[in-house]
């Protein structure tokens, strides 16, 4: 399949999708009521486990072949849930259910009745608490993810789903979220468990709280992305944890190239920030995106998608090359391999005394 004939299809489908959401908007809404109705406090340990029963009702009726609740041992229980679609590639969906206190301030509405109020600019807004954050946007994909069950037959994706009730606290069980799933997974997959880290500034507290936990520490290995590769505050407060969970981690390669070094010059001069390999990748995707519309001398969607992998693919910018592949990402480029190890550093000699020994310290390569 050609890319064009990819995206085209792709066009048509969502169209599809879009209207049967528009045919079952009534009963998708009801479904998020329905969530925001049922209060979830944290800080309260206001009905937390029944309104885990009823997110994992809700994945059940989505049609996951697994749902379970997690018991962690405290009042905020876990929801889990796998969707099996049969497909090559499998997506990880994390949300969480709890939802911070009323408080003593005024409510114009009540905070869990979930009413459906005319709220210019818009039509109707639903309001209570969590409507935003998170139940609204948690049920709203459920809704889309049913919406695309039904058009298409199935996802084209798997997709595991782990949602917390104890987020407003700081996620202080998820590490036993994932102990006893890892604890699970090694005895139906032994040898072939891993955990994937996706965090910036709160890997460091996640690398040693995890110290504590028996299977995540000891027994599988750690992968992460950007956010833990090359990270000073790894080095400097969670070397050691890093060093024995062998934590590996991919970032994108900073390409060398003139056209990459002037924008870079450009960019930090004008906002006075650093610039990024990152920084690079969205600004092609701005250009190419601009530079097909002009082409096209179209701002529909589904003409600038179908136009836009023509573009890409003898597209070279500043970050390299920028053509798509038939799903319409761009084609991955060079990423390199972080990993933590020790070294023994020895000191100079202090007042004409010798070192006692070299200690080891963490560094990154």
């Amino acid at each position: 399949m050609t890319q064009g004939g990819f995206c085209e299809r792709q066009a048509m489908s969502r169209d599809t999708i879009f209207r049967y959401i528009e045919a079952h908007l009534d009963s998708h809404v009801s479904k998020i009521q329905e969530l925001v109705r049922q209060p979830s406090v944290s800080l309260e340990k206001q009905g937390l486990p029944e309104c885990a029963e009823l997110v994992r009702q809700h994945l059940a009726e989505l049609g996951c072949q697994e749902t379970a609740l997690i018991d962690v041992g405290d009042a905020y229980p876990g929801v889990w849930a796998r969707l099996d679609s049969g497909a090559r590639k499998t997506i990880l969906y994390y949300s969480h259910y709890d939802v911070r206190p009323v408080g003593q301030e005024r409510w114009d509405w009540p905070p869990f009745g979930a009413e459906l109020v005319e709220m210019p600019p818009y039509k109707r807004v639903l309001v209570g608490r969590g409507a935003r954050g998170s139940k609204g946007p948690l049920q709203a994909w459920l809704n889309a993810l049913q919406a695309i069950k039904a058009v298409e037959g199935k996802l084209p994706v798997n997709v595991l789903f782990l949602i917390e009730g104890a987020e407003i606290l700081g996620s202080c069980n998820y590490l036993q979220l994932a102990e006893d799933q890892t604890t699970a997974a090694l005895v139906k997959y032994p040898g072939k468990v891993a955990v994937l880290l996706l965090s910036f500034n709160e890997a460091v507290t996640i690398l040693t709280q995890a110290e504590g936990y028996t299977h995540i520490y000891n027994n599988v290995k750690w992968y992460g992305a950007d956010g833990t590769a090359a990270s000073q505050g790894i080095i400097d407060d969670a070397g050691s944890q890093a060093v024995q969970l062998g934590l590996f981690s991919l970032m994108a390669q900073t390409p060398d190239s003139p056209e990459y070094q002037a924008l870079g010059d450009r960019y930090t001069a004008l906002t006075g920030q650093l610039f990024s390999t990152y920084t690079a990748y969205q600004y092609d995707a701005a250009f190419a995106l601009a530079e097909t519309v002009v082409s096209t001398e179209s701002t529909d969607a589904g003409v600038v998608a179908a136009a836009l992998p023509g573009f890409c693919k003898t597209y070279v910018g500043v970050s390299g090359n920028c053509a798509l592949n038939v799903y319409g990402d761009r084609v991955p480029g060079p990423y390199v391999i972080w990993s933590y190890r020790f070294r023994q550093v020895y000191p100079r000699k202090i007042s004409g005394e010798e070192a006692d020994r070299g200690r080891d310290h963490c560094f990154c390569r």
